[in-house]
């Protein structure tokens, strides 16, 4: 009895049922779609996170470079003024006024 009543709701309800699967299916398609695109995104925000990490090592040591450049040009300005230091390739005019 239960058996035949199980059926005879099923065959009232079976386009409910289809459509209730449908949705299931649906969904679970949907879901599995947006974890695979998460999972890329996330791939993707790795590989540009440890990029911006190795530019930014690139620029500090560039920085690094230009500080030393401007040190030895400052070094060097010095001691041209404070002791009237050449470089080997330059010539030396000196003017007298009489």
């Amino acid at each position: 009895m239960a058996k035949n009543k199980f059926t005879q709701y099923f065959k009232r309800h079976r386009y409910s049922f289809i459509v209730l699967i449908a949705i299931i299916l649906l969904g679970a398609y949907l879901t599995y779609g947006s974890r695979q695109m998460i999972n890329k995104k996330n791939q993707q925000l790795e590989s540009l996170l440890m990029e911006e990490a190795e530019l930014k090592q690139a620029l500090e040591l560039l920085e690094q470079k230009k500080q030393n450049k401007s040190n030895e040009e400052l070094k060097e300005s010095l001691a041209r003024k404070k002791l009237n230091m050449i470089k080997p390739d330059e010539l030396i005019y000196v003017i007298k006024f009489e």
